[in-house]
């Protein structure tokens, strides 16, 4: 065990701020082990995190985890966040979260979180009866995850709620549209 691995043992915080400093002398040619050491102060930092998730100390969780971001901005570390929020639902701070992922990295998983997210509001809104606001949540999962699999039922639900006010600004009985009947 290393002077530093010790130091982070007994006091995490302290030796976090030790090796940052260490990673600012680096100069631009030894990129190989500025690499290294970005990424252990990474590891230490989500190794912190997961302690107090651990033991529910969910404040100090969020502070660290935004401490990591702005160390480096990564996807890995808002979908966390996210996860963190979606847990306390706090919904919309989830959902902000998962955006970030997806604006650094729209390649990978962020964008299935962001959607399952998104989804999941959509469905809260058509409980609600609130269609509108259910599409708005549905086609932003859409564009995030264009394979992401909405439920028929709901998809159903909305897109008549579309056409109804698209077509039929005040509504009468017995009004028809071809092939769809509103009674």
């Amino acid at each position: 065990e290393s002077w530093a691995e010790k130091l982070f043992n007994t006091n995490r915080k302290y030796a976090m701020e030790k090796y940052k400093l260490a990673l600012n002398l680096y100069d631009s040619t030894d990129i190989q082990n500025a690499n290294k050491l970005k990424n252990k102060i990474l590891k230490m930092y989500n190794d912190l995190i997961n302690e107090y998730l651990s033991t529910d100390k969910t404040d100090l969780a969020i502070a660290t985890l935004n401490e990591s971001i702005k160390f480096s901005d990564n996807p890995a570390a808002h979908i966390k966040l996210a996860e963190i929020y979606r847990l306390q639902k706090k919904d919309e701070f989830a959902i902000t979260e998962y955006e970030k992922a997806f604006k650094l990295d729209s390649s990978g998983t962020s964008g299935i979180y962001l959607s399952d997210m998104l989804v999941t509001k959509g469905v809260e809104f058509v409980k609600k009866k609130d269609l509108a606001s259910a599409k708005k949540y549905f086609d932003k999962a859409l564009e995030a995850n264009p394979s992401i699999m909405i439920p028929a039922e709901l998809l159903y639900s909305v897109a008549i709620s579309s056409l109804k006010t698209t077509f039929i600004p005040e509504q009468s009985t017995n009004t028809t549209i071809p092939s769809i009947s509103f009674v």
